[in-house]
């Protein structure tokens, strides 16, 4: 079994989310969850783009996800 140190969650509209210590092996995941309001900014722009990306430390191998947006 593996043990992730860390996991960080980066999201553009919020703080960012910490999950530590995981124990995951190969091919499995772990759910974090941040919540953000739609904004009148938000409404007044026509539009709101959320991305996110993942890093992760095991060992001494730091590990990056590719950044997923949605724009709604």
């Amino acid at each position: 079994m593996g043990i992730i140190d860390l996991i960080t969650v980066t999201y553009n509209k919020t703080v960012t989310v910490t999950i530590t210590p995981v124990n995951l092996n190969p091919g499995q995941n772990v759910t974090g969850t941040a919540n953000y309001m739609i904004t009148l900014a938000d409404l007044d722009n026509g539009s709101m783009t959320s991305a996110a990306f993942a890093t992760g430390k095991f060992g001494n191998n730091i590990i990056n996800s590719n950044t997923t947006n949605v724009t709604f």
